[in-house]
């Protein structure tokens, strides 16, 4: 599930940088940058808050956040 969550918003900022005219090599930096410091953010947001949930919801509640997220970007990427 958390793998179908990050593809979705991989092909969502391809999709977008792509439309933007954002050349490859600047959009990968820079997403490389932003996941980066965001992936720190959220696993220290989510060590904090681990102990509220069930450990076997964490990974499928991840999934769908992701996944949420991606579809988020592809319709924006989309016009919809």
């Amino acid at each position: 599930m958390l793998g179908i969550g990050l593809s979705l918003s991989n092909v969502a900022s391809g999709i977008g940088g792509g439309l933007a005219r954002i050349p490859v090599d600047v959009g990968t930096v820079t997403a490389f940058i932003v996941n980066f410091v965001f992936l720190d953010l959220g696993e220290r947001l989510g060590a904090a808050f681990s102990g509220a949930l069930r450990p076997e919801y964490m990974e499928i509640m991840a999934g769908f956040l992701l996944s949420s997220l991606g579809l988020s970007y592809l319709s924006e990427a989309m016009g919809s």
